[in-house]
């Protein structure tokens, strides 16, 4: 026959008030975590998962991040491209308006400014680079130092910049051009400057230069119907990236949502844990202070 004594009888009660502290702690963690573990040892055979899943989550949201940024350039670059736009109409309709009526013209003036917003516009800069440029994003590249400079010499030597248009990989496979190159989006424009500079100065209009001019209207449409086209691609542009973040915001959600399968607790099942386990322990240790103070005169 086994002899029981007092001692193992406290033992006992120890061990069992030491287990249910140990599922109390574990409950209340994950109470206050909602996570099942703290550490990835803590998931087993599920932690290369994890890794992994981290690891992809955070290079999408690395591109999201950099096309939420190329966003933002696009919709300045469309700033720039309609100002542009306007500015060519705007001196569209004072050659008009000056062919049809006397007095002195304004149309000096007008070219001046004409020119002026062009090169702000496709010398913009952004975080310190070119952004019509192309690969040579290190200098601005439109070089014509003003209208006198632009009449004086040949109209390609208005431009230094890369060959190439700046390109960006939005969502891992997509390549995207980001802008045209300013001899490409501009050079039509500049010539026409050049082409109405050329022709002044213009006072009183004579009739020589109210043919020139007239002549020179047409071309107008052909300019200002480029820079249209440049906005409509820039829109485009921005669309493509806007439906790039879109796409890898769901993939990101999606991972994430694997990832919280995986390392989330059940909230109404880990609160029931607790419970039992608060019941448990304070048993446990009811029973424990009980037979601690023991001895066999008490049973006997």
């Amino acid at each position: 026959m086994s002899r029981i004594t007092t001692a193992m009888v406290s033992q006992n009660a120890l061990i069992d008030l030491q287990k249910s502290q140990k599922v109390l702690f574990e409950a209340s963690n994950q109470t206050a975590s909602q996570t099942k573990a703290t550490d990835l040892k803590g998931y087993g055979s599920q932690t290369h998962t994890l890794v992994s899943s981290n690891r992809m989550i955070a290079n999408i949201q690395s591109r999201i991040d950099n096309a939420a940024e190329l966003d933002a350039r696009l919709s300045m670059q469309d700033a720039v491209l309609t100002h542009s736009r306007e500015v060519m109409e705007d001196l569209r309709s004072v050659i008009l308006q000056d062919i049809s009526l006397s007095g002195p013209s304004s149309i000096d003036a007008k070219i001046e400014e004409a020119f002026l917003v062009l090169k702000d516009s496709f010398n913009l800069e952004i975080s310190g680079k070119s952004v019509f440029g192309g690969t040579r994003t290190d200098k601005p590249p439109v070089v014509a130092a003003s209208v006198a400079d632009l009449v004086a010499n040949p109209i390609e030597n208005a431009f230094e910049q890369g060959a190439q248009e700046q390109t960006v990989n939005v969502d891992g496979y997509q390549e995207i051009s980001l802008a045209p190159v300013a001899a490409e989006a501009a050079e039509a424009a500049f010539d026409m400057l050049k082409t109405l500079a050329a022709g002044g100065p213009y006072g009183e209009l004579t009739d020589a230069q109210v043919t020139a001019l007239k002549g020179e209207l047409a071309q107008f449409d052909t300019v200002i119907d480029g820079l249209v086209q440049l906005e409509a691609r820039n829109g485009n542009t921005q669309s493509r990236i806007t439906n790039a973040i879109e796409r890898q915001t769901t993939q990101v959600n999606a991972i994430g949502a694997t990832v919280g399968e995986i390392t989330y607790v059940d909230l109404a099942e880990v609160a029931a844990r607790l419970s039992n386990a608060q019941t448990t322990y304070q048993a446990s240790a009811s029973i424990f202070n009980t037979v601690r103070g023991l001895t066999l005169l008490d049973v006997l």
